[in-house]
């Protein structure tokens, strides 16, 4: 299956819940003070509901989950009697929208909404929302505390349970969420060039100093070689010259670390290896139609490239054949920091409106039972061969999953930081003229102020 398939699917899941949710909403007139029902019939501004119903309300304040809305349809088989509100922003596309002001109106509606369910003007049972906000929300006091369930705590203490999935459930200490999804990256290695070039990956923990060691040996190996052969596809370039967020550390204490001499030798490598043009794969049509590799879909691995970046949310995207005979290996980190990881979370409102129901909608979620049969985007529990899906991938691919949902941690920033982090302008030049030192300084400087 695709990615193509699996997006398809999950658009197709949310458009018949939402339609099912229609058709359960219980019958009353909009509230004119702050919207309406929407076209798809989902209630924006629901209140208690004091009826007998049996209903379910969801804040959606960052991604959606297509896991999520494979259970609502599971769910909903079982439990027909049961309705769902989604609170979620109405995005307005007209000619003046772009990537921007999509963002600003997003961070204000996720602002506005968190303001009415503080405030108890707006009551949910569920809050989604992306781990990277987390403080955001814990801020605000909308989290119950999970770790009082006795659910959650059979969860996160189920010596099945995945290492390193418990770590990204908590925040100082309590429980603020479940996954949905999981996000984090990891290379796909060509092993022939590998062999070429005479170089070695590690399996588990590296850093920007390998990667450096292997790009050389790659850049000697051109030297000679019939076919150049490339660290990284061209779409990767940008993106492993510098990733600031590599220079935040990764809990809500502690001060970036972006003027250290640690981080700055990070820069001056990657910059360094991009000057080896081995981030420069021409496109299809640049190459000699001879070339076997011109024969590959535009997404397939290529045969002299040597890293193929893959992401853990997107990989049950791909046919499982793709993978075969491959190994899988995280993504290198800069500064001693561990890998990042991401993760959609679904939270119990700090004062939901059925609790009773919530909490047993959250455990039918998290049982194995349900986890094996139907989870096709991520992995909770170590016995990867009861997965329906991920028993059909290749071993290097489960063992990749093993390692870096062991290793990764989850970063937290507030919406300012990270828009910061997004912006910040990257030092130009040659790296032997440029003052990394200087301009880490500078940035260090910036940084500060979101973590104070």
């Amino acid at each position: 299956m695709n990615k193509i398939c699996i997006v398809f699917i999950c658009m197709l899941l949310v458009a018949a819940l939402l339609g099912g949710c229609a058709r359960t909403l219980p019958d009353k007139k909009p509230n004119t003070e702050s919207g309406s029902t929407s076209d798809a019939g989902i209630e924006q501004t629901p209140t208690r509901n004091e009826s007998s119903e049996q209903s379910l309300t969801f804040a959606v304040l960052g991604s959606y989950s297509c896991e999520l809305a494979q259970y609502l349809s599971v769910y909903s088989e079982m439990n027909p009697d049961v309705s769902f509100h989604f609170i979620e922003n109405q995005h307005q596309h007209d000619e003046n929208c772009d990537e921007s002001h999509a963002r600003q109106e997003q961070n204000a509606f996720v602002r506005e909404t968190c303001e009415r369910i503080k405030t108890g003007e707006l009551q949910v049972d569920f809050i989604l929302y992306d781990s990277l906000f987390t403080g955001e929300f814990v801020e605000n006091g909308l989290f119950a505390d999970m770790s009082q369930s006795v659910s959650i705590q059979a969860f996160v203490n189920n010596p099945n349970l995945l290492e390193g999935v418990a770590r990204l459930c908590q925040y100082n200490g309590k429980i603020i969420g479940v996954p949905l999804s999981i996000s984090y990256s990891g290379y796909m290695v060509n092993d022939s060039l590998l062999a070429a070039i005479g170089a070695e990956v590690p399996s588990t923990d590296w850093n920007y100093d390998d990667l450096y060691d292997i790009a050389r040996a790659i850049d000697t190996h051109n030297e000679t070689a019939e076919t150049k052969g490339y660290l990284f596809a061209p779409t990767h370039a940008e993106h492993q010259y510098i990733n600031i967020l590599r220079g935040l550390h990764h809990n809500e204490e502690a001060k970036p670390i972006i003027n250290t001499p640690a981080f700055t030798d990070y820069m001056r490598k990657a910059k360094k290896i991009v000057e080896m043009g081995l981030c420069d794969y021409p496109s299809h049509t640049d190459h000699d139609h001879n070339h076997d590799h011109d024969h590959e879909s535009d997404d397939a691995p290529r045969s002299d490239v040597l890293f193929t970046e893959v992401s853990y949310n997107d990989l049950h995207g791909y046919d499982a054949e793709r993978f075969q005979n491959k190994h899988i290996i995280p993504i290198q980190t800069a500064a001693g920091n561990s890998p990042l990881a991401s993760s959609v979370l679904i939270a119990m409102s700090a004062a939901p409106v059925h609790s009773t129901l919530a909490e047993s909608f959250i455990a039918g979620f998290l049982s194995e039972e349900y986890q094996y049969a139907h989870a096709f985007e991520m992995q909770l529990y170590a016995d990867t061969e009861k997965y329906d899906m991920i028993a059909t991938y290749d071993e290097g691919v489960k063992k990749w999953i093993q390692v870096a949902t062991k290793h990764c941690v989850p970063l937290y920033l507030s919406r300012e930081a990270w828009t910061w982090a997004n912006t910040v302008e990257l030092p130009r030049g040659n790296s032997d003229n440029i003052d990394f030192a200087r301009w880490a300084e500078s940035v260090q400087a910036e940084a500060e102020l979101f973590f104070k």
